[in-house]
């Protein structure tokens, strides 16, 4: 008995594939309030405000509270209502250091110190280490989470592609966790899937064979080789400095988000220069996954007009 392996071929016509580096070791965020979330923006409320007491003469200068202030070395803090010292104090800084429950320092160098207003925990995302093209995800990560791509950066406000699969609940604290590469259209054809099935083979007794099958082996190919330009490679850098904790996740078609693979890059890049322009040939991305696929992905819209002429070879 020849036990049959066949492989599925997925030829999903055009298509604008995104690759996502999730980076072993996430850049965790603690909300400072309430987080809020729109389809494409997150906002979060400025913390409680405490009383200061005065600022020190001091390079860097000391805040003093009159209650304990609930800081920690590295946070963003925004004073208001400071009054009298030389220079204005009124606006956001990192905490450099924590002298005790009352006292923390900041990096300026007062000459007349001052009295009175407020300090609070502030969001100050762009001071945050949260760039353009990272990855953001909610914080109760599970197997399917919420994520989007950042795509700008505001002091208090985070503005995202979009959610998938769908908006995060209001005060949900997140994390940014790797970086979001949208690559340019594969043209008709270029985009190819293969998944082979997985499948252990028993012997039994008299020659008898039973088989399990535990999902589809996948392999997919970005074909780019007639053009591609110089700037989606640079683009391209996260991927080639991963460390080896990190992993891969290819969205074949953004349009279908639901199709997610963790891959595993092979093979070798060919570049060659296209003339005296600034685009490349040669130029192939190719992927194996890192896990089988639990569930073949199926004859949605958004893969081509029928399974007969799209998908080629049948079970």
């Amino acid at each position: 008995m020849t036990l049959q392996r066949p492989t599925v071929k997925v030829v999903n016509g055009e298509g604008k594939p995104r690759i996502t580096v999730v980076k072993a070791t996430p850049y965790y965020i603690t909300s400072v309030g309430v987080t809020a979330y729109t389809g494409t923006t997150v906002t979060e409320a400025e913390g409680s405000p405490v009383t200061i007491t005065t600022s020190s003469v001091a390079n860097p200068t000391i805040i003093t509270t009159s209650g304990a202030h609930g800081r920690s070395m590295g946070d963003w803090i925004r004073i208001t209502g400071h009054s009298g010292s030389t220079p204005d104090l009124n606006s956001r800084y990192k905490v450099l250091r924590i002298v005790s429950s009352t006292q923390l320092e900041i990096g300026v160098a007062v000459t007349v110190g001052g009295t009175g207003g407020t300090l609070c925990l502030t969001p100050a995302f762009i001071n945050r280490g949260i760039g353009v093209g990272m990855r953001i995800v909610d914080y109760n990560e599970t197997n399917n989470p919420f994520y989007g791509k950042i795509t700008s950066v505001a002091d208090e406000t985070l503005t995202v592609d979009e959610w998938f699969p769908s908006t995060p609940s209001a005060a949900v604290v997140f994390k940014v966790n790797g970086y979001v590469i949208d690559l340019p259209y594969c043209g008709r054809n270029k985009l190819r899937e293969t998944f082979t099935p997985d499948v252990l083979v028993h012997n039994l007794y008299r020659n008898r064979l039973e088989s399990e099958q535990y999902g589809y082996l996948y392999n997919a190919v970005l074909d780019y080789s007639e053009f591609i330009t110089g700037d989606v490679i640079i683009d391209l850098a996260p991927i080639l400095n991963m460390s080896e904790n990190d992993y891969l996740v290819l969205t074949p078609r953004v349009d279908k988000k639901g199709y997610q693979y963790k891959v595993v890059s092979v093979g070798a890049i060919d570049l060659s220069m296209i003339g005296r322009g600034k685009g490349h040939a040669g130029f192939k991305l190719t992927f194996n996954g890192a896990e089988p696929v639990g569930i073949f992905p199926g004859t949605e819209g958004g893969y081509g007009t029928n399974y007969g002429t799209d998908y080629g070879d049948c079970l």
